[in-house]
């Protein structure tokens, strides 16, 4: 497959390169942080300074369009663990606090790219999904409030698929790796 005058990128070289941006996908993905989620009023608490921890890669394809040098990889990440802080409080009467781990499972990164000089794979354009989470609370009186996660978790979904797909596209967007 002719890229230029002096390059051909082969299955493997192009699965090389595949493997190299996932690679350098988890670090990335590990300085990208959620904003903070709170509610306010009787009943109100807060999740803050939330990371990303580890990163576990499921499944990788590749597709390839010789003639324009360009392509598409498509990652589906098993789960992103983030942790993170926790608060809860019921007016003036009582406050608890303590650490948390969420679990994202079934994230879906599109990232298409092309390659630049021979040597430099670009990524063009980017797309994510979340598909649930899980939220593991510690500390006070967790071993009540992880009966009622359920609420939580899907506000977090809701704010992982707005929030941290749109950063980590951001990051990603138009970075090079050199292959």
């Amino acid at each position: 497959m002719p890229v230029d005058n002096r390059t051909f990128i082969t299955r493997i070289g192009l699965f090389y390169a595949a493997y190299y941006a996932l690679g350098n996908l988890s670090p990335i993905l590990k300085k990208v942080s959620i904003p903070n989620i709170c509610k306010s009023g009787f009943l109100s608490g807060c999740v803050s300074d939330m990371r990303v921890s580890s990163v576990g890669t499921s499944q990788l394809t590749t597709h390839w369009n010789p003639s324009s040098s360009s392509g598409r990889l498509t990652v589906n990440i098993g789960h992103v663990t983030v942790k993170g802080k926790w608060r809860f409080k019921i007016s003036w009467i009582f406050r608890d606090s303590g650490r948390f781990r969420l679990t994202f499972h079934n994230i879906h990164f599109s990232l298409s790219g092309y390659i630049r000089n021979s040597n430099k794979l670009v990524i063009s354009g980017c797309s994510c999904r979340v598909g649930s989470a899980k939220l593991k609370l510690t500390g006070g009186g967790s071993w009540l409030y992880n009966r009622f996660t359920g609420r939580v978790e899907r506000s977090i979904t809701r704010q992982a698929n707005t929030k941290f797909c749109k950063n980590s596209c951001n990051k990603l967007k138009w970075k090079s790796f050199k292959i």
